[in-house]
């Protein structure tokens, strides 16, 4: 079942949600985009799509597998 999620999008490891911060977490490690939307944080499956999002407001699309908290992510827009 496909879910829509409001949140903002930064990287899933301590640091300040900024743009460049949230893009170099990202790309230096083992770290994964994530969704934090006020109440649960909730893992991207994909680590392409979300970095032009990178501590922006958004809008994810997709199916949520409540065992990992992982989003499989259909689309992403900005809110």
């Amino acid at each position: 079942m496909k879910y829509g999620f409001a949140a903002i999008i930064f990287a899933a490891s301590p640091g300040q949600p900024d743009e460049k911060c949230v893009a170099m977490c990202v790309k230096g490690s083992n770290s994964q985009y994530a969704l934090n939307d006020g109440s649960r944080i909730l893992k991207l499956s994909d680590r392409k799509t979300p970095a032009k999002f990178a501590a922006q407001r958004v809008k994810v699309t997709g199916v949520l597998n409540e065992k990992t908290k992982t989003i499989k992510v259909t689309s992403i827009e900005a809110e």
